[in-house]
């Protein structure tokens, strides 16, 4: 090996841990200050910051557990306040989002957390996406550890408590 292709591998190791150690210090401070949030408010509902209207008006798509089709929400952030609400898709069971205006305020909340994507399921688990949009999520909050169990051991690791992030191998 000369002497060239030795810099090379130091810097691409280097450029590498840099990167890695980023992402990591940004799910722990993601974690430090969620630690004690109550996301419980957020059940059954997905939130995916899709788009941007203008400059600073976050599109929200909400998907609802058991429901067809999904909510949009345009919020202006100048106003915390809903500029526009809808149900674009075809499929749209409307019957199913009876409570579209209180989705309406958990959108306004979702973007003050400032967090690209979070969905909770039923047993009040949080998933999020702190770093990308609408990827897989690379955090979790279980609310019991009893739902730590299959892929959650293998795949995940544990930050503190409750927190787990997933192993740098499988993002």
């Amino acid at each position: 090996m000369n002497f060239n292709n030795s810099i090379l591998i130091v810097v691409s190791l280097f450029i590498y841990q840099l990167f890695a150690t980023g992402c990591t210090s940004e799910k722990e401070k993601f974690v430090r200050k969620f630690s004690e949030y109550d996301f419980n408010k957020f059940a059954r509902k997905s939130f995916f910051v899709r788009d941007f209207e203008g400059r600073n008006n976050p599109i929200i798509f909400v998907y609802k557990d058991n429901c067809n089709g999904f909510q949009r929400v345009i919020i202006d952030s100048k106003l915390d306040s809903i500029k526009l609400t809808d149900f674009p898709g075809a499929k749209t069971d409307l019957d199913c989002w009876n409570d579209s205006l209180y989705s309406n305020e958990l959108a306004i909340q979702f973007v003050k957390l400032d967090i690209n994507a979070m969905s909770v399921d039923s047993n009040l688990n949080a998933y999020f996406n702190v770093l990308y949009n609408e990827q897989f999520p690379h955090l979790i909050k279980f609310s019991d550890k009893k739902f730590i169990t299959g892929e959650y051991k293998t795949k995940w690791e544990q930050i503190t408590g409750n927190w787990y992030k997933l192993r740098d191998e499988y993002e």
